[in-house]
């Protein structure tokens, strides 16, 4: 009995003309209630996560720097396995193509994996070449970036914390 309750509880309120303009009042009527809670909220969270995620990208970026550097047997590994997870995220999103297509156009077609080899194996090229250019003026380069991370630092310092 429940069931068959909510069951057509739900068939009304998709059928009903009016279920629309009801939606749109309450989500309009909580924007309305709480206008500068999302305007705070919106002003500092997205900026303050972008600039965090920079800052830890620029930290993981010089620890690699750091760990590779006259290194060479460690340069290899690192060499090694951006090769291997190249050819595994190859796979792996072959595999989840190659399944969405099946399942939604029924058709088997394996050239669909092609574009997306070619843009993961430039994506790794690409982060390889970069370290690799890194490495090649290390000095310069780990400078720059203990610099822009301590210059974050002391800018985040001196923030008011979030409320």
């Amino acid at each position: 009995m429940p069931l068959h309750f909510i069951s057509g509880l739900h068939d009304w309120i998709v059928s009903h003309s009016v279920t629309t303009m009801f939606v749109l009042f309450g989500a309009s009527g909580l924007v309305s209630l709480y206008s500068a809670e999302i305007k705070g909220f919106l002003h500092v969270w997205p900026i303050r996560a972008f600039r965090t995620g920079t800052r830890n990208a620029h930290r993981q970026h010089l620890q690699l720097l750091e760990s590779l550097h006259d290194n060479t047997s460690t340069l290899v590994i690192y060499l090694a396995l951006s090769f291997t997870m190249l050819l595994q995220s190859i796979v792996y999103w072959s595999i989840g193509i190659l399944v969405l297509l099946l399942v939604f156009t029924h058709q088997f077609t394996p050239s669909a994996v092609v574009p997306i080899a070619f843009g993961l194996a430039f994506g790794r090229i690409g982060q390889v070449t970069s370290i690799l250019r890194d490495l090649s003026n290390y000095e310069k380069r780990t400078e720059e970036l203990r610099k822009w991370i301590a210059d974050f630092e002391g800018k985040l310092a001196s923030k008011r914390p979030l409320k």
